[in-house]
């Protein structure tokens, strides 16, 4: 009876990966900073657009969120199958 030998896959992330993840976030954590003062800025001289510059704000914090979270998880895809194969 032939034994199955199965390989145990890393939860961690790459070190690429994982700095791409930590300057990333280092990045939308000053984009959002930017992005606050700016809306409270707006929102001060017409209250009014709170619907019109807020949501499209976030909107684009969140949208680099989910862009960085993919990038991040291919590389890290990338790094682990090449790995394998080698």
């Amino acid at each position: 009876m032939k034994r199955s030998i199965r390989t145990r896959r890393s939860r961690a992330l790459c070190p690429a990966a994982f700095y791409t993840a930590i300057f990333g976030l280092s990045l939308l954590a000053l984009a959002a900073c930017d992005t606050a003062v700016r809306v409270d800025a707006a929102i001060a001289q017409n209250p009014n657009l709170i619907g019109s510059v807020y949501i499209p704000a976030i909107e684009h914090i969140l949208a680099g969120f989910v862009v960085l979270t993919g990038g991040v998880l291919l590389i890290d895809y990338v790094q682990k199958t090449g790995a394998e194969s080698t």
